[in-house]
């Protein structure tokens, strides 16, 4: 949505007639926020820590009371919590509404839907920065809209210098996850062999690029038999999909890896959808029927389906060699180095936001989406575990395929 230049230039509680009551109360209203603003500035005793926790994720933000909404909703798009990678505060109109009082903040100087401006008005001002348990909700792009809902969790009182680290404000930042007890390192034997080498295309795809957002899903939940895997680069813009078991793990990977090869020829473009099935299925089967459902939606640009190329089965690329370097990520997927598949030691990885985490147990449904059916969106959100099956979980920065298995096996690791 583009912006339009307003009319007149003068602000708008500057417009209100005060001669009824509705606008002389909209007034106060305006003034009383702007007083409560000022005086949080100019007096750094009523200053608080505020954290809000972004629902139904792990992501929490800290930032001074006295800071403003838009420093909020900047802090909030360089965690990729709302809009695209490269979207900033500046970049589409958006706005805040505070649940408690239906009131809305909205971004820059252009009114559109609101009087009350967000970066005149300090979050520690607002109800939804004074009460534990108060709520934001954040509309972002009017024009392609996206939302997500903030929840007050905890006020700390700032000691003095507490917002400076030098010369450097240290607020707005994300909140750092405690690590989880119990947690050693783990490190494969040099004889074993380094994933970053045998896919360095997934791996590439996955970790290269720091600028874009990555979401991975490996495995599948107890309760989800046809979502083996689900990657998303960027923010829903490259996106691929395995709906059907594979016979080896490195089957599954390998092809995982020519997936990634061929995006490359796809980098730049703004969508990309390709959904994976074994090359091990064969006709007049349910596994052949639900490919050729996918296969008869197929479009050739967006949203692709295909076969994997190569053997999926006992003699793939590799075969034995993911188990032997980690076994128990092994074990979770059902592709244990030695005997069968236990059930208790089943389980799937996820990497969203920073965050890791080894799951065992069931997945939300999904969330029902008004996206195209069969085809790559069917594996979105189908990952998400429920907080009873976070088997263990840390907030770190993947930097490779090989350190994300490392880090993945030292948590299924933990003793329980």
């Amino acid at each position: 949505l583009k912006m339009t230049e307003p009319t007149t230039s003068r602000r708008p509680f500057e417009t209100i007639d005060t001669n009824t009551s509705q606008n002389a109360e909209a007034v106060e209203d305006l003034q009383s926020t702007t007083t409560a603003t000022k005086r949080l500035k100019k007096n750094p005793a009523h200053q608080r820590i505020l954290t809000f926790q972004v629902v139904g994720t792990d992501v929490c933000v800290e930032l001074r009371s006295a800071q403003n909404l838009e420093i909020l909703c900047d802090i909030l798009c360089k965690e990729n919590v709302i809009g695209d990678e490269d979207d900033g505060c500046y970049d589409h109109m958006w706005n805040f509404t505070d649940i408690s009082t239906g009131k809305v903040y909205e971004s820059n100087d252009y009114e559109c839907m609101s009087e009350h401006r967000a970066n005149e008005t300090s979050v520690g001002s607002i109800s939804a920065g004074q009460s534990i348990g108060n709520e934001l909700e954040l509309m972002y792009d009017y024009g392609s809209t996206s939302r997500c809902r903030l929840r007050l969790v905890s006020i700390e009182d700032m000691k003095e210098d507490d917002h400076t680290k030098g010369q450097q404000e240290v607020f707005p930042r994300r909140k750092a996850l405690p690590p989880p007890t119990g947690l050693t390192e783990y490190k494969p034997s040099s004889a074993c062999a380094n994933m970053d080498e045998l896919f360095p295309d997934l791996s590439k795809f996955l970790f290269q690029d720091p600028y874009r957002s990555v979401v991975l899903h490996l495995f599948q939940p107890r309760n989800k038999k046809k979502h083996q895997a689900f990657l998303n680069k960027g923010t829903r813009s490259h996106m691929i999909y395995v709906p059907e078991r594979f016979q080896s793990l490195e089957g599954l990977l390998s092809a995982l890896n020519e997936a990634c090869r061929d995006y490359k020829k796809n980098e730049y473009t703004s969508w990309f959808g390709l959904t994976i099935f074994p090359n091990s299925i064969v006709p007049n089967t349910p596994a052949w029927k639900r490919y050729d459902k996918y296969r008869k939606a197929h479009d050739a640009e967006i949203d692709r389906v295909e076969m994997a190329v190569s053997d999926d089965g006992l003699s793939a690329p590799h075969y034995g060699k993911f188990a032997e370097a980690f076994p128990k990520c092994a074990a979770a997927a059902g592709y244990p180095h030695r005997g069968k598949p236990r059930p208790k030691e089943r389980g799937w990885i996820v990497y969203k936001s920073g965050v890791l985490k080894v799951c065992r147990g069931d997945a939300y449904p999904q969330p029902q989406f008004p996206y195209p059916s069969p085809g790559v969106w069917d594996g979105l959100d189908q990952h998400n575990p429920t907080p009873e099956s976070v088997y263990a979980q840390m907030q770190k920065n993947i930097t490779s395929l090989q350190d994300l298995f490392c880090s993945a096996e030292a948590l299924f690791a933990i003793q329980k």
